[in-house]
């Protein structure tokens, strides 16, 4: 039970670190903070859980064929609505969300294999 809560604050960590990585790289995400990075984090893992397996299952067919990054961009977008300081352009929501799942997976990768 421990180590499944410190793998999902490790990930959400991971995931805050990735939103700023990606706000960096690409135009059309800016993210104001650090602050902002781990509050988007937060919604957009509320959105995951709540809303995401609903996405999958309505743009299955889709999703199959662009590995998902469909569902990732739509969540990614609707993110920036709900977090201030977290502002997302439907155009590069596309690419944030490649950004953030590649990103995402390899430093998950990395920490736990660590662990």
């Amino acid at each position: 039970m421990f180590f499944f809560i410190f793998a999902k604050i490790l990930s959400f960590g991971i995931l805050a670190v990735t939103a700023f990585i990606a706000a960096q790289v690409l135009k059309g995400v800016e993210i104001e903070s650090f602050s902002s990075a781990l509050g988007g984090a937060f919604v957009y893992t509320l959105f995951q859980f709540s809303v995401g397996w609903a996405l999958w299952i309505l743009l299955m067919p889709i999703a199959l064929f662009t590995l998902g990054f469909v569902v990732n961009a739509l969540l990614h977008y609707a993110t920036s609505y709900f977090v201030e300081g977290y502002k997302v352009q439907m155009s590069a929501a596309f690419k944030g969300a490649i950004v953030l799942s590649a990103v995402d997976w390899g430093l998950n990768s990395i920490c736990f294999q660590l662990a």
